[in-house]
């Protein structure tokens, strides 16, 4: 891409005699419209607030199992959640495809929310492991969702970029979760780690569920 660029950008610099602010405006469309060809906004955003659930919820346990003085269940809760994870993805490979994915989408993360809000005023380990299997149940099929959605509205060129993009989503939002929970568990313990998933969740379904038409496949 840049190499194709570098003759008009020479020439507009030129002519201008303003090569740096040029070349940073032109840095910055070009950036834009490669985020645009690779995955759809939405979804990256969406999908990075429901890593974030995820981020929140791996700080928000180990906290309340520390606080419960049973840290030895953490491995265990954890254990719980990813198995929840796993039923519903199970559930949903043997589910027919959703006519409609965004709206699917939309609905787990719902879900997702939802079940993290329940895990709030939770401090036992031993009723924090039947809410975190519920709450794990939205997680994989959330996410095969939003990969097939990336197969639907990409263009097959770029579905390898997009779904690295997607990714990268997973990975920011991981961190950003943690972070933060982190920050609000020290505060207002592990009550507050479970909100921030809670929160995360349900505005990651808002968003979805206003820009369910960006996800629309493309029309030749």
């Amino acid at each position: 891409m840049s190499a194709r660029g570098r003759g008009p950008r020479d020439a507009i610099a030129w002519a201008t005699g303003s090569g740096p602010v040029i070349d940073a405006k032109l840095r910055l469309a070009g950036f834009a419209l490669a985020h645009r060809r690779h995955i759809p906004a939405t979804l990256a955003i969406a999908v990075a607030l429901a890593a974030a659930t995820f981020g929140a919820i791996e700080v928000a346990v180990p906290a309340a199992c520390q606080a419960a003085g049973a840290k030895g269940a953490t491995g265990a809760l954890l254990a719980v959640w990813g198995l929840g994870s796993m039923l519903g993805g199970f559930a949903a490979a043997r589910a027919a495809a959703p006519a409609d994915a965004a709206r699917w989408l939309a609905l787990l993360l719902a879900a997702l929310g939802v079940g993290d809000l329940a895990l709030v005023p939770v401090s036992a380990p031993v009723a924090l492991a039947p809410l975190l299997l519920v709450a794990g149940a939205a997680i994989a099929p959330l996410l095969g969702t939003a990969y097939s959605i990336v197969d639907r509205v990409m263009p097959r060129s770029r579905q390898t970029e997009a779904f690295a993009w997607l990714t990268t989503a997973i990975s920011v939002g991981i961190s950003a979760g943690s972070a933060l929970a982190g920050v609000l568990v020290d505060a207002g313990g592990p009550g507050a780690g479970f909100a921030v998933a809670a929160a995360v969740g349900l505005i990651a379904c808002a968003i979805i569920s206003a820009r369910r038409g960006s996800l629309a496949p493309a029309t030749a």
